[in-house]
């Protein structure tokens, strides 16, 4: 049998390759020797020779590609389920086939009739997602993370406000998981603060107006990302993300529609797989050396780093005023400012509008 994890080492090393093409990096099996393609050896190490300035950030690309090919194990209890053995076998059978085609990886799925159990061995990464689908097949009940005080009770907008911000700046995206749970909100919010402090990426936009500091959580809401204004570009930044989110067991599903060159969209499952979320890396410099301010609203003006809540574009071009304390209350008072011509961005204003969103005034 193939080793799943040795491929998918493979795959991340190939896109380390392209990323850092003045290195080279080799998989060796316990002899020290170079493992082959489609191998069935378990790797033992992963090595790289490159450049003495490079070695710091390539250390860092290579312990996430070895974190995201990490065996995982489940057992779930079927003894509940009201169906004979034969059936189960074909309902794995027919599971197994469709979600190597999901996941494109190696998934053993073993039926244990008498122990009236059904094991599942694949990537760690992708565990909560395989599992979830296998309990919906077999028609098991889904195991739901427990319900976190914060989000199980009622809270205004304000006290979400203040407890998402404490989370995203002091926790760490395992705990934010826990308390904002596996799907949308907490998957995207877990992402965002694995993104903007253990990364040189960082997240802004309506997530932050919505998610943040609303509270809401809607269908076309999607995860804005920055690169740094220099050293990276959209493909290498979107490689990044994606090494993260394995890490959190947000599985890809597949590349978003847009084609313009400053940016790049992918589709990520959520960890508990019951739903997917957008992420959009941009060249936000590249953006304004279009002639455009960059921002088109102030209430989209903020973004996390590693250095906490942040003015996004602080340029000369940003009214005077509208500090980070002004954003907020015109987010908490659904209100906002335009900073680009309305010619512009008449469509944008019309949806914040239909969204209940009051604009406060002319374009300057």
């Amino acid at each position: 049998m193939v080793n799943s994890a040795t491929i998918a080492l493979q795959a991340n090393v190939a896109d380390l390759r392209k990323e850092f093409p003045l290195a080279a990096f080799r998989i060796l099996d316990k002899q020290g020797k170079s493992l082959a393609r489609y191998s069935t050896v378990v790797p033992i190490t992963l090595v790289a020779w490159c450049p003495a300035s490079m070695r710091e950030v390539i250390h860092d690309r290579m312990q996430q590609a070895i974190q995201a090919v990490q065996v995982g194990t489940a057992s779930l209890d079927i003894s509940g389920v009201n169906t004979s053995g034969a059936q189960h076998l074909a309902h794995v059978g027919q599971l197994k086939q469709q979600l190597q085609k999901d996941f494109r990886c190696g998934i053993l799925l073993v039926l244990n009739t008498s122990a009236r159990t059904c094991n599942i061995t694949c990537l760690k990464v992708l565990l909560p997602a395989v599992e979830a689908q296998v309990r919906a097949v077999l028609g098991l009940p889904g195991q739901q993370p427990q319900a976190p005080a914060a989000v199980a009770a009622a809270v205004t907008p304000l006290e979400h406000e203040q407890i998402a911000l404490k989370a995203l700046l002091g926790s760490n995206p395992t705990a934010i998981m826990q308390q904002f749970g596996h799907g949308k909100l907490g998957s995207m919010m877990a992402l965002a603060r694995l993104l903007f402090t253990d990364t040189a990426l960082w997240v802004y936009g309506g997530f932050i107006r919505d998610a943040v500091i609303r509270g809401e959580v809607h269908d076309e809401m999607d995860l804005d990302v920055g690169i740094p204004y220099t050293g990276m570009n959209v493909d290498q930044g979107m490689f990044v993300v994606s090494a993260e989110a394995k890490t959190l067991g947000m599985h890809f599903l597949k590349n978003g529609a847009s084609t313009d060159p400053r940016l790049r969209t992918c589709i990520f499952r959520t960890a508990d797989g019951s739903n997917e979320f957008e992420v959009q890396v941009v060249d936000t410099v590249a953006f304004t050396q279009k002639g455009a301010r960059g921002t088109d609203f102030d209430v989209n003006n903020l973004k996390l780093s590693s250095k906490g809540l942040e003015i996004k574009n602080n340029t000369t071009a940003v009214p005077q005023g509208l500090d980070i304390d002004s954003i907020l209350q015109h987010i908490r008072s659904k209100s906002l400012w335009i900073l680009e011509p309305p010619a512009t961005l008449a469509m944008r204003i019309a949806k914040m509008q239909t969204r209940g969103w009051k604009v406060l005034n002319q374009y300057p």
